[in-house]
């Protein structure tokens, strides 16, 4: 793979990794092709240590917005979450500003804790936000360029399981190419390994964002949903300290 760069010239590469959108959009084409939303925007920010705790596990739901706060179990923490329904959006990525007027404006008065929550959400510096969304795509890799994570096989945020789904799929990726063989047997072996629990993880992302609609709290649909699967795969099963026993690289878990 060769790449020419403004400032440096050109850098070679056996293969690229493309694990994120601008990426994928390059080789792919544009993300209408293979991007399905969910109706549903999440917005998470840490509280501080004197705000929240005491109200972890309170949930707050009308038609269209549902907003959560979740406290570890020690009390000494807390993170809120703003769902609200939403289409799909257009919005920078980038700026944090534009992402809490979109939440803000879809609340309306509804109490004491909501304005609270917004508050608090207008002065965070650790705000994640991010639209529900999902990407299903036929294959992940043309030539010499294979697509990770988010890029090729997002479950959206409703599924609690994007972080430890890319995790995976990067450890069996790279087990894939120390296998030997050239990168077109190992992407393809990566993903024909990939796809069964990554296709759970889609269901499972489906199912959280329902649960919205249905009127049931975020986080009790979503132990109930992981409860009715215990044979998802989860990051310790691949992920050396996670488990005393662990599949070789080159080979997923049965």
């Amino acid at each position: 793979m060769r790449a020419t760069w403004r400032s440096s010239g050109t850098t070679w590469w056996p293969a690229l990794t493309g694990c994120i959108r601008g990426t994928r959009s390059l080789v792919f084409g544009p993300p209408e092709r293979f991007v399905r939303h969910l109706g549903l925007c999440t917005a998470v920010f840490g509280l501080p240590g004197h705000c929240g705790a005491e109200d972890g596990g309170r949930v707050h739901r009308v038609p269209g917005t549902a907003t959560a706060v979740l406290g570890t179990r020690d009390g000494a923490r807390a993170r809120a979450a703003l769902h609200v329904a939403s289409g799909p959006l257009a919005y920078d990525r980038d700026d944090a500003g534009q992402h809490k007027r979109i939440v803000a404006g879809r609340f309306a008065d509804e109490g004491r804790l909501v304005r609270r929550l917004l508050e608090e959400m207008r002065g965070a510096k650790d705000l994640f936000f991010e639209a529900n969304a999902q990407v299903e795509m036929h294959r992940w890799f043309p030539g010499r360029v294979v697509l990770l994570g988010d890029a090729g096989y997002r479950a959206a945020p409703a599924s609690g399981r994007g972080g430890s789904q890319a995790l995976i799929g990067a450890y069996i990726l790279a087990g894939e190419l120390a296998a030997g063989g050239g990168h077109a047997r190992a992407f393809a072996a990566y993903e024909r390994e990939t796809r069964g629990f990554v296709a759970e993880h889609r269901h499972l992302g489906r199912e959280g964002a329902d649960q919205f609609f249905l009127g049931t709290p975020p986080q009790e649909g979503l132990d109930r949903t992981t409860a009715a699967r215990p044979h998802l795969m989860r990051l310790k099963d691949y992920v050396p300290g996670f488990a005393a026993e662990r599949p070789s690289p080159g080979r997923a878990a049965r």
